[in-house]
């Protein structure tokens, strides 16, 4: 019963709880751009769809960092230092956080190709309609669908992949 007049076990956990609820309202702002994206009759279904998965995503993260944690056993030793489980999970989890923003960084600050065209057509009369879409469905599929060049569901009137 000492860790509950432990103030940094206190400091910890109310650390804890602010990173939890901004994260919980990241999710929630996300979720609720991809929702308005969706048709109206499927957004209420969404909503609730993404964030349980939200939440459910959230607990086990948690539940499994309580593992990880744990796992302090050396595995090898390098240059007189033990390396755990833990170590190599947060060095390697460290090494993706680095990779992915500096990928998001990249396409943020040069954009990304926003052509849909196919690189053999020469001239825009050269195209066939078939030619320039970027999905094998046909005009008689339904009217919302995700396209996989604009990375979004988008009806098929106003999507350029259509």
């Amino acid at each position: 019963m000492e860790w509950l007049t432990n103030p940094e076990i206190w400091v910890a956990f109310f650390t804890l709880t602010a990173l939890e609820i901004v994260l919980g309202i990241d999710n929630i702002i996300m979720i609720s751009i991809l929702v308005s994206r969706m048709p109206k009759h499927m957004q209420a279904r969404t909503r609730i769809f993404g964030l349980a998965l939200a939440m459910v995503t959230r607990i086990l993260l948690l539940l499994s960092i309580t593992w990880v944690m744990r796992l302090t056993a050396d595995l090898f030793h390098v240059a007189g230092h033990g390396i755990s489980g833990r170590d190599l999970i947060l060095f390697f989890g460290g090494l993706f956080l680095l990779w992915k923003s500096s990928q998001e960084m990249y396409h943020a600050l040069e954009g990304e190709d926003e052509t849909h065209e196919v690189a053999t057509s020469s001239t825009p009369s050269s195209r066939s309609p078939s030619s320039t879409s970027c999905s094998p469905w046909t005009r008689s599929s339904p009217p919302w669908a995700w396209c996989p060049m604009c990375r979004s569901w988008s009806p098929r009137s106003s999507s350029p992949c259509w």
